[in-house]
Parts: structure tokens; sequence; C-alpha cells
């Protein structure tokens, strides 16, 4: 994939909106899990898996025209969003090394093979 241009204050707020659906999502089903870190985990993954039903876009990724692209499709798009979105997990301590020091593209982006683009229509 081609570099392309990163609006990381717009994905900054859609994945804050993402994070603030997820924790309505764990609230809401917390009577139903008793292990808070498992129902977080479980939610996070669903709610970003949202993305490859719904044309790469979460909630937070749709109010801000954003998308993410993948070339794969069936299975191996399922594997690289799930891989996207655990090694934004793991990659979250080193954010300043992930987002600002690998641009275009953060590590979570260029390992798993996805980018977020900005639709300006």
């Amino acid at each position: 994939m081609e570099p392309t241009k990163n609006h990381y204050l717009v994905r900054l707020l859609a994945r804050s909106m993402d994070i603030m659906m997820i924790g309505l999502l764990v609230r809401v089903s917390e009577t139903i899990f008793t292990s808070l870190q498992i129902n977080l985990l479980i939610w996070f993954l669903l709610y970003n898996l949202t993305v490859a039903v719904f044309k790469g876009k979460t909630l937070g990724k749709f109010s801000f025209s954003l998308s993410v692209e993948c070339p794969k499709r069936g299975g191996a798009l399922i594997i690289s969003l799930v891989l996207r979105e655990i090694l934004f997990v793991v990659l979250l301590p080193f954010l300043f090394i992930n987002v600002i020091c690998t641009a275009p593209l953060p590590l979570h982006d260029r390992i798993s093979g996805t980018r977020v683009i900005r639709n300006e229509t």
C-alpha cells in the first residue's frame, strides 16, 4: 500500500469515541460477566470487528469520515483486523513511537497490512 496522509487528531477523536462506546457496552454488560478485564477485551475486539461488517467503519470512524482499508478478503481480512487491534493495545505504551515516529503509517497498521483513510466526500 502506498503511504497516505495521516489524520492523527481525527483518528484520536474517532478512537476516543469508540473507547467511550466500548465503556458503555462494558457498563451495560458487567452484570453478565464477572471479570472486567475479560469483559473489556471481549467488547474491545467485538466492537472493533464491526469494522469488517460495516465496510471499515466503527461508530467513531463513521462520525469522522474515516475507514480502515485492507487489501485482504474473507478470513485473512478478519485476521488482519484482529491483529491490528491487538497490536494497537500492545503498542499503546509506546504511543509516541507507534504514531509519531513511524509516520505516515503507525506500526499496528504497517504490521497488519491496513491503513486508515479519510473519505473526503
